[in-house]
């Protein structure tokens, strides 16, 4: 892709950028869209956060964050890390 994240939570495919006025300013908010498409094209789902929010209240930020990477988990555990899910009538052992 040929850009650097401000954070990522990789496991979990979630990419933050903590936005400052700059983001506002003359291309940048089109360059941002097409950077956020393109990382929704290889499966992330982007938070994109005020730097102003970050300075006013981390906390809730970060709560915020926690909480969307929860709910990205899959459905479904890791097969390749814990073996293939019980057939009909197996037990999980």
């Amino acid at each position: 892709m040929g850009f650097v994240l401000d954070f990522a939570c990789l496991e979990q495919r979630v990419a933050v950028e903590v936005d400052g006025e700059a983001h506002l300013m003359g291309r940048n908010p089109e360059r941002d869209l097409k950077r956020d498409q393109l990382l929704e094209t290889a499966g992330f789902r982007v938070l994109r956060i005020a730097a102003r929010d970050v300075l006013k209240d981390l906390d809730a930020v970060l709560r915020f964050i926690i909480l969307t990477c929860d709910e990205t988990r899959p459905l479904h555990h890791d097969a390749a890390r814990r073996g293939p899910p019980p057939r009909s009538g197996e037990e999980l052992r």
